[in-house]
């Protein structure tokens, strides 16, 4: 796949194509491009900036984006070196036992869609996603159906790491289209350092008229909440991962371990060190 003009490209044969290259800072694209197809794209090092019709997305390691036929798209590599793979398919690469298990069906394709990975979950999407990168140098007359079965794989587990947001947004039990976005915005960007101004902006009100909506309709606070899906996060990690406290904190969106420590206490009634020796105990 070329990266080109400000228009529709259709370069790709066969419409289920996967390559993975390394781009240097400073790389620039040509212009913004559509397709006709899927794409996928997965930082596997790095961060980049991607750019689909107004909005603006900061991807680092471990993201991944599901871009929809027609949306213009464009990136840019302000950070640094970034590994970045990515992966076109044709809506008759996806299985409809695929699409049934996707968090909203086949409305889970109709927009961009950011993945945030971590722990087991990365290892497994990206394992298969190593899978069809192997299949698509090697090419010979079982690839193309082994990459189509690998992309079932890649995209159920991508709905699995999904779904855990999901499941926390269905946790507010609320149906007001602001709240909803709000809780989706928290959930995509809860490792970012993202302010209550921020949230406002993407429910579409005033920080304050937000704030009084979101208490009103959820029982709390959307900074409440805010820290509430970085500690459910958290605590997956410090079961899936040998990383340090502090490590996750960060990688959380903590500043302040000591606060960390403090609110993961109080949310789960043990510190952070204590809970991963317990479901250590229970998993033996």
């Amino acid at each position: 796949m070329k990266e080109g003009k400000a228009n529709t490209t259709e370069e790709i044969g066969d419409m289920l194509y996967v390559e993975s290259v390394e781009r240097d800072a400073g790389y620039v694209m040509k212009g913004h491009h559509c397709h006709r197809f899927f794409e996928v794209f997965c930082v596997e090092s790095g961060a980049c900036r991607l750019l689909i019709n107004e909005e603006i997305f900061d991807l680092k390691e471990g993201e991944i984006m599901l871009i929809p036929p027609m949306f213009l798209h464009y990136t840019r590599y302000f950070f640094g070196a970034c590994r970045r793979s990515v992966v076109f398919f044709a809506a008759e690469d996806l299985e409809r036992k695929t699409i049934d298990e996707m968090p909203d069906g086949i409305e889970f394709f109709r927009e961009p869609r950011l993945v945030r990975l971590t722990g087991e979950e990365k290892e497994q999407v990206f394992r298969w996603l190593a899978e069809m990168l192997r299949e698509e140098h090697r090419r010979d007359r079982h690839s193309r159906t082994i990459k189509h079965l690998c992309l079932q794989a890649f995209l159920l587990n991508c709905a699995r790491a999904t779904g855990v947001q999901e499941e926390h947004t269905e946790f507010l039990r609320s149906r007001n289209p602001h709240v909803v976005k709000a809780a989706r915005f928290i959930a995509a960007h809860f490792a970012e350092n993202i302010a209550a101004r921020d949230i406002a902006a993407a429910s579409g009100l005033s920080t304050n008229y937000l704030s009084r909506l979101f208490r009103e309709r959820t029982g709390i606070g959307p900074h409440e909440y805010l820290v509430f899906i970085r500690l459910q996060h958290a605590a997956q990690e410090l079961v899936s991962t040998n990383d340090s406290i502090t490590e996750i904190a960060f990688r959380c969106g903590f500043s302040d371990s000591n606060y960390f420590k403090d609110a993961f206490k109080n949310r789960f009634g043990t510190g952070p060190r204590a809970y991963r020796k317990q479901h250590e105990k229970t998993s033996v």
